[in-house]
Order: structure tokens, then C-alpha cells, then sequence
């Protein structure tokens, strides 16, 4: 499956949740590179980064460093195969504790 489609698939679901979802990429942020692909919002002040990539790839090192990055800040940064193990990672992170 292409990365789009999995990105496409896991936007459509977001959104089907009433959770807000933007596409990082599209925005040019401040002009870094590396950042996730996904800005997900699912309510009660939670953010969390999703970065999606095909089955057997790996984030590049510049994206490790970012997911680092904002780990260290303590955002939630989840990498994903497939529509489904996005979903499952956002459940999860949604659910925690703010």
C-alpha cells in the first residue's frame, strides 16, 4: 500500500472520530524538514504526531531527530505501516492521561 493511501485512510478515519487532523507537510513548516506527517488533535488538549510510512521503511535520521525532538517536549510521536496500526497508536494516545 502507498504511503498516500495509508495517509488518506487514516485522515478519513481521524475525521470520522471529530478529531482534528492536519497534513504537517503541506504547510511548509517554518521550512524544517522532518517533521511528521500528521498533526493529530483527538480533543481534551491531547497532540500527537504521526508519521506514516510504507511496510519496511524506516523514519530517515532526520526524522528520528525531530520525533526526538519532540518527544523530548513531550509530544506523542507514533511511525505507522497501515491505516490500521494509525488507529490503533491514536487510540492509545488519545486515551492517556492530558
Amino acid at each position: 500500500m502507498k504511503e498516500s493511501a495509508i495517509g488518506k485512510a487514516f485522515r478519513d478515519w481521524c475525521r470520522r472520530q471529530d478529531y482534528l487532523v492536519i497534513k504537517l507537510t503541506t504547510l511548509g513548516f517554518y521550512g524544517e524538514d522532518g517533521w511528521p506527517d500528521y498533526l493529530v488533535m483527538p480533543g481534551g488538549g491531547r497532540v500527537i504526531f504521526v508519521e506514516m510510512k510504507r511496510p519496511g521503511e524506516v523514519p530517515t535520521k532526520l526524522q528520528r531527530h525531530r520525533h526526538e525532538e519532540l518527544e523530548r517536549k513531550g509530544y506523542i510521536v507514533l511511525v505507522a505501516r497501515s491505516p490500521e496500526e494509525a488507529r490503533a497508536g491514536t487510540l492509545r494516545a488519545a486515551s492517556l492521561s492530558g
